[in-house]
């Protein structure tokens, strides 16, 4: 089954859903609309805290990193919605919150501060609702990309851990109050909020515990590949049980004091049931930079396999593989690969200098054609899709993989885009969710 009929299938099945919850609103609620100013209030908060509660509920199914959802929408889309929920999940507590205590306030002549206070007061359910709300939205907040911006890796991805506590304050107020406090309505959240939970825990907690149990990651050794990036070759025990795809990644955690924080990185080298690789650029300030300083022996945990961007999603038989500085991780290993398969490829590599560039000299040796360019210093170059089209003529029959800084992957896709490439043939993927 092609991943278009099965991305309708999901389509179809999150929209059965929405419709359900509608017509639960609708039953509970609808007459309400036909009321007055304050009834139409509370039923309009109503359908908001609705939509919340299944925003949620895509949230944590989209970052419970389901393999099945992961193959028919790839990691770039799936973060897309991501966001877009995360989007949703705030508009969604704010239009909850207004509509609510404006219609509670309209219905009991009272005015707006009294009347939350009066909620927050006498509702059980209520009070912790709000607090929970109040960490989802400064998790969504702080996840704003012009606010983002300024937060280390680690305090953002600490902050965001906030929105899974606030999930869990906000619960109980969806089966005490509203449209799905009892009946067939409360079985059916109880059934969806439960399926959820059980999914996100097997995925997201589960897995990677008993893949720690099976494997034992462990550090074997640690290699210079370029004065700032260095490759972590990882071992244990059953490696030629842990497969992957070249060009996939994975969420790595380092069980040493001072960089144990899980991050993720693509595989640098292919899967050959003994080892896997990874190559990390050390990027001064951030727990990277402390990669180069790991010893033999240190335990790692392993999220993953992720990501869609192999070989497997390629729609023709021919490729065109550009890595821009450590993004090369997964072009290495995917250049192997098509070598491997008998594909025919070609590398183009963008670096700033010679003087950083890691495995330059193991991609020559693939014996795929390779191209290299650096931007900086006499007769350098940028890459561009009218340079791209240059070197490589053939590139509208080729299956395109982009990995690298995210303004870089940006032109050179639009720039590939308004040659006539379709995006369908271009790949490339942000390794974050």
């Amino acid at each position: 089954m092609s991943n278009s009929i099965v991305r309708a299938l999901w389509y179809t099945l999150f929209i059965a859903i929405g419709v359900i919850l509608i017509v639960i609103w609708l039953a509970h609620s609808g007459y309400l609309l036909i009321e007055g100013t304050g009834d139409v209030f509370v039923a309009l908060g109503r359908l908001a805290g609705i939509a919340l509660g299944y925003a949620v509920l895509l949230e944590l199914l989209l970052v419970a990193r389901v393999p099945a959802l992961e193959r028919a929408f790839g990691f770039d889309r799936m973060n897309r919605f991501h966001r877009g929920a995360g989007i949703a999940i705030l508009y969604t507590i704010v239009a909850h919150l207004i509509f609510l205590v404006g219609g509670y306030a309209i219905r009991n002549d009272a005015n707006i501060v009294n009347q939350f206070v009066e909620f927050f007061e006498s509702w059980e359910d209520v009070s912790s609702a709000v607090w929970g709300a109040g960490l989802m939205l400064l998790a969504g907040v702080l996840s704003i990309k012009a606010v983002k911006k300024y937060l280390t890796y680690d305090l953002w991805y600490a902050v965001h851990l906030l929105m899974y506590i606030g999930a869990i304050l906000a619960f109980g107020h969806t089966i005490q109050s509203g449209d799905f406090a009892s009946g067939g309505p409360l079985i059916f959240w109880l059934l969806l909020t439960g399926e959820v939970a059980l999914v996100f825990v097997g995925y997201r907690i589960a897995l990677p515990f008993v893949y720690d149990l099976m494997h034992k990651f462990k550090v074997e050794r640690v290699v210079q590949e370029s004065p700032s990036t260095y490759s972590v070759y990882i071992g244990g025990k059953h490696m030629e049980k842990f497969h992957f795809e070249a060009g996939q990644f994975a969420q790595f955690t380092f069980l040493r004091r001072g960089i144990m924080r899980h991050r993720p990185f693509s595989f640098s080298a292919p899967y050959d049931g003994k080892h896997i690789r990874i190559t990390v650029k050390d990027f001064n300030g951030t727990v990277t930079s402390k990669i180069r300083t790991l010893v033999p022996g240190t335990r790692v945990i392993v999220d993953g396999p992720l990501g869609r961007f192999t070989l497997a999603s390629a729609e023709t038989e021919k490729c065109c593989l550009i890595g821009g500085g450590v993004g090369v991780t997964p072009i290495s290993s995917l250049a192997r690969d098509a070598k491997a398969k008998g594909k025919d490829a070609v590398v183009l590599i963008s670096h700033r200098n010679p003087s950083d560039a890691p495995l330059l000299e193991e991609m020559r040796t693939t014996g795929v054609r390779t191209e290299v360019f650096f931007a900086e210093g006499q007769g350098g170059q940028k890459l561009s899709g009218e340079l791209i089209e240059k070197i490589c003529p053939d590139i509208h029959e080729r299956d395109v993989y982009i990995c690298g800084p995210a303004p870089m992957m940006d032109a050179l896709t639009e720039g590939l885009v308004v040659r006539g490439i379709s995006r369908n043939r271009i790949h490339t993927e942000r390794f974050s969710m």
